[in-house]
């Protein structure tokens, strides 16, 4: 994890999260990525990142990760954003689907 100034260009310091949940199989570490990423930007925002109207470096409690980051919240968050996939091409294509079935 990164903290230290905007963008983490300058001052930056990396942590070892421990105990990353990793895929199984040859093909879901984008998803368990995105996942991860999106729990860790969660933390961020609810436990740290500023300290009375000051910048620190937040020390994140991931004790949680392995437990939130499981291969069915994986299977859910891919059926999700096909999903969106989904509305957002049919909303591009006016409301049509793409199905020429009659």
């Amino acid at each position: 994890m990164v903290a230290g100034k905007e963008g983490g260009k300058e001052g930056g310091k990396v942590e070892a999260v421990r105990g990353c949940p990793q895929q199984v199989n040859g093909y879901d570490c984008g998803m368990y990525v995105l996942i991860m990423t999106k729990y860790l930007a969660h933390l961020y925002v609810t436990e740290g990142g500023r300290e009375e109207g000051r910048e620190r470096s937040p020390k994140l409690n991931t004790t949680r990760l392995a437990a939130r980051v499981t291969p069915d919240a994986i299977d859910e968050a891919r059926r999700r954003i096909g999903l969106k996939i989904e509305q957002l091409a049919a909303a591009a294509d006016g409301g049509v689907d793409g199905d020429s079935r009659d």
